[in-house]
């Protein structure tokens, strides 16, 4: 019993202390004021900007909670439509050197919902029943932009309950550049490191070859 009082008291003071760090993070990438069209710093200047002005988002503007609701809901779809054509499109897609098959319907629907809201729950085999291209701008972009989506909503909440009586609460897409390109973009690269350095296995090799381990899904 003393184990178990111990680990669950080792996982909320580590979960407490990751959330003391990345406040002031969060903080400073999602104010709550209403901002200037300038982003802040060098990085956000030189990043941020080119990014929405591509997606027709620049200057920002500020939308009601029905019109960021509607973005949210927007890319979503979006997202498991490219998804789901990924995987159902795999056999003749390039990056597919074990010439893997098409992503029958029912898994690659099961997927594409799973990984765009974030739960990503797998009921295949990664190395035997997808390419390295549709893991790897399939699944892998949606764990950056499903969790993006994720604080863009926490966010837009948070923003609800401190402008009480205004009629907006932030740019969806501006949100959502942050919350990838500052925020879990370089938390995946210092873990990734981490990994690294622990010597973690992690190759694009085929499946079935000889020249190293298989890959990791």
């Amino acid at each position: 019993m003393t184990h178990e009082w111990l680990e669950a008291a080792w996982i909320l003071a580590s979960a407490f202390a990751a959330a003391m760090a990345v406040a002031p993070w969060l903080t400073a990438l999602f104010p709550m004021d209403r901002e200037t069209t300038e982003p802040r710093g060098g990085l956000q200047r030189s990043i941020e900007r080119p990014l929405l002005r591509i997606a027709g988002q620049w200057p920002p503007r500020e939308m009601t909670p029905a019109a960021y609701a509607a973005a949210t809901v927007v890319m979503h779809a979006v997202g498991f439509i490219v998804l789901v054509g990924l995987l159902r499109l795999q056999g003749v897609l390039p990056w597919n050197p074990d010439n893997l098959p098409a992503v029958p319907w029912g898994i690659a629907i099961n997927t594409a919902v799973s990984f765009v809201t974030n739960t990503n729950w797998q009921s295949y085999a990664g190395e035997t029943t997808l390419s390295p291209l549709s893991q790897v701008c399939g699944l892998t972009v949606q764990n950056f932009v499903s969790a993006a989506i994720g604080l863009c909503a926490l966010a837009a909440v948070v923003r609800g309950f401190a402008r009480q009586g205004d009629e907006t609460i932030g740019n969806f897409w501006q949100d959502l550049v942050r919350g990838t390109v500052a925020l879990l973009l370089p938390l995946a690269a210092l873990v990734a490191a981490v990994l690294v350095w622990q010597g973690a296995a992690q190759s694009l090799t085929t499946s079935g070859g000889v020249d190293g381990p298989a890959r990791t899904g």
